[in-house]
């Protein structure tokens, strides 16, 4: 029987939230909602509570702290080939989901969120990914084909149901974490939150599934908290520290040896977000791209917020950077706005567009119905030029604290090759969605379009 799990503590009007995110008492814990912005409150009804918020609530900490740590017996040595994590853009076979189901057949949730689910399926399968949805029973599977596939436009033939009992949608954040082993997939498990543990066993599952080896670390993170560039470079939030009993040395050594990072950077979370994921304010769109949010009192952040958004923007610039040059940091609006329950409380709802997918020559951006939804799609069609830029109405889903990247992970190709990895490295001129600069004019042209082929060769054939 599939496992749901209701918040009975934190139930309020109808709405789930949450309060602190680490399980050592980090100076996020017990902060959540602690920044207020603008005056303004909206007020929020109907939504069911009976979903897991993407931030560890105050129960499950708790919970976790009375159980043994389990940690040095789940996990297992590190790779021994040459490891590479890829970037997000690299060529990738398919994207793993998870829907929400309640009791009975889920009508509730296949109502409310078709068109959040519906438009992420049918985004994949148009970039030439494969949708692996989980399931738990085969009613699931039934309302999935029945109640949103025609939504998306796609056929079942067009995706892949794995069978696995789960907690929590959050597939980004206990989903497998990929790497290659000497040019073979593999999968790196992290810990996920200690009271959800029918999560954190799917990427043992998927591991099964797929035939891939998995390779366990002792550390608790969720992969909303992990970016990289591809070429060594890997960011993640203080967080990670804050949520493990481990040096920082520590913490850096698991990167190199099961994820091959070379240079790690640690940003501040966004105050008052209790998931303290970089996800929810930051996006890397190739390797010398960052998208950092900005925002203002018109868009309902406190002067706290805007403060740390820009703080954020230069860590990110001050990054060393592979090729001794410097970021290319650009800034995407980000809204917040506050609701207020039945019992008066008011809490905060972070509208990140940054919370967006990657997928071959497309890109799924959270829109949420608010002033800043058309700008930051103007933003993402300009910084990546030849991808089809994809609004994904989200609106439904943010008040739990997480969008369209929370929910989805990416899953690269099979097998590791130099062209199509995202980044352009010696002797590539450039990589199929990524040009680095180069222009018909630059290369001595009138004018034209440039572009790259399917083995990263430049085609000229559109320059004149």
């Amino acid at each position: 029987m599939k496992k749901v799990a209701v918040l009975s503590a934190l139930v309020i009007s109808g709405l789930v939230w949450g309060i602190g995110c680490s399980e050592s008492g980090s100076p996020a814990e017990g902060d959540r909602g602690a920044v207020r912005g603008a005056p303004a409150v909206e007020e929020v009804a109907g939504l069911r509570s009976d979903l897991l918020p993407a931030w560890q609530t105050q129960q499950e900490r708790d919970r976790g702290r009375n159980r043994p740590d389990l940690r040095a017996n789940n996990s297992t040595r590190p790779p021994l080939g040459e490891v590479y994590v890829p970037a997000e853009y690299a060529s990738m076979e398919g994207m793993l989901i998870h829907l929400p189901v309640s009791s009975g057949d889920g009508t509730y949730y296949y109502q409310q969120m078709a068109s959040f689910y519906a438009g992420m399926i049918k985004g994949a399968v148009a970039a030439g990914a494969r949708p692996y949805i989980l399931v738990g029973e085969s009613w699931e599977q039934q309302g999935v084909e029945n109640r949103i596939l025609p939504v998306a436009g796609v056929s079942a033939q067009d995706v892949s149901f794995v069978y696995t009992t789960n907690d929590s949608l959050w597939t980004r954040d206990y989903g497998p974490w990929h790497v290659y082993v000497d040019g073979q997939r593999a999968i790196v498990d992290q810990q996920y939150y200690s009271g959800r543990p029918e999560d954190d066993q799917i990427p043992k599952v998927l591991g099964r599934v797929w035939d891939e080896d998995v390779y366990s670390t002792s550390l608790y993170t969720e992969g909303g908290n992990f970016m990289t560039d591809g070429l060594g470079t890997c960011w993640m939030s203080y967080g990670v520290l804050w949520n493990n009993s481990l040096s920082r040395e520590a913490v850096e050594s698991i990167y190199r040896d099961y994820l091959g990072c070379k240079h790690i950077e640690f940003i501040e979370p966004l105050p008052g977000e209790g998931t303290t994921h970089i996800d929810m304010f930051s996006k890397i769109l190739n390797q010398d791209t960052i998208l950092v949010a900005f925002s203002s009192t018109a868009y309902g952040a406190s002067q706290e917020e805007i403060d740390f958004l820009d703080r954020a923007a230069e860590a990110y610039r001050s990054t060393p950077k592979p090729d001794l040059g410097q970021w290319n940091i650009v800034r995407i609006p980000m809204t917040f706005h506050n609701v207020r329950y039945s019992d008066g409380s008011v809490e905060r709802v972070f509208n990140a567009h940054t919370n967006s997918l990657a997928v071959n020559n497309s890109i799924l951006v959270p829109v949420y119905g608010r002033v800043s939804d058309s700008q930051a799609l103007a933003v993402y069609r300009k910084e990546m030029p030849g991808y089809s830029v994809i609004g994904v109405e989200s609106r439904v889903i943010i008040p739990w604290g997480g969008s369209v990247h929370c929910s989805t992970m990416q899953i690269p190709v099979r097998k590791l090759s130099s062209c199509g990895d995202g980044v352009v490295t010696s002797p590539e001129p450039c990589e199929p969605m990524y040009l680095r600069g180069q222009t018909c004019d630059a290369l001595g042209y009138a004018g034209g379009t440039l572009r790259c082929t399917s083995t990263c060769a430049l085609d000229k054939s559109a320059c004149f």
